[in-house]
């Protein structure tokens, strides 16, 4: 739901012109029978500048309010649960390094070798990077 809360406020608080530009044939009411409402406030998003409309208006069940979701709250997440899943991405984005250099067959065996170990290593950090943001930011 985050995403279509973003996406909701940007095309209508963000993505917009003034109504008397030339996208707006100089005149909101193009804007106004496409279905394009002036900017209000009336939601929690950016709000655009006064007497501009949005260059791609929300229409249909798009026009319908979304409250921005409510936040896990701080502890929730657990940074060591995703090791496992970093560590897989790692190794299979070295592994396709791998494939496209030119090596013989002792050269593959030690970069196997070295994919393996350096997996396991790159998740290891990265786990505590998040570890360490989240800290800062006291989540």
């Amino acid at each position: 739901m985050l995403g279509r809360f973003n996406c909701q406020a940007f095309l209508e608080g963000t993505f917009t012109l003034a109504s008397t530009n030339e996208v707006f044939d100089n005149t909101p009411s193009l804007a106004t029978r496409v279905g394009a409402r002036p900017a209000t406030g009336t939601y929690d998003g950016p709000l655009a500048p006064t007497g501009e409309y949005p260059i791609i208006p929300l229409c249909g069940s798009a026009t319908v309010r979304i409250k921005e979701p409510v936040w896990p709250p701080k502890g929730s997440f657990n940074p060591n649960s995703i090791h496992e899943d970093v560590k897989k991405r790692a190794r299979k984005t070295m592994k396709s390094l791998g494939q496209v250099l030119p090596m013989n067959w002792f050269q593959k065996f030690v970069y196997g070798i070295v994919v393996w170990w350096m997996g396991r290593r790159a998740a290891d950090k990265f786990v505590l990077m998040v570890q360490s943001a989240l800290k800062a930011k006291d989540l």
